[in-house]
C-alpha cells in the first residue's frame, strides 16, 4: 500500500513541473480547540503555506 502523504520536496517538485491545470490545490487547515474561525484566520495570515487557500 502506498502512502497518501508526500514530502515537502516532492510537493515542491510537483508544483514546479506540472502544467497549470495539473497542479495540486493546497489548503492550509488550521484548527485549535476553543478558537473561533477568526482566531484560526489570524494564525493562517501569520504564516501559511505559500499558495495555499484557507478554510476559515
Amino acid at each position: 500500500m502506498t502512502s497518501p502523504l508526500i514530502s515537502a520536496a516532492e510537493l515542491a517538485a510537483w508544483i514546479d513541473s506540472a502544467e497549470p491545470d495539473q497542479r495540486p490545490s493546497l489548503v492550509d487547515v488550521r484548527w485549535k480547540l476553543g478558537h473561533s474561525g477568526a482566531g484560526n484566520r489570524g494564525d493562517y495570515l501569520a504564516g501559511h503555506l505559500p499558495g495555499a487557500g484557507s478554510l476559515t
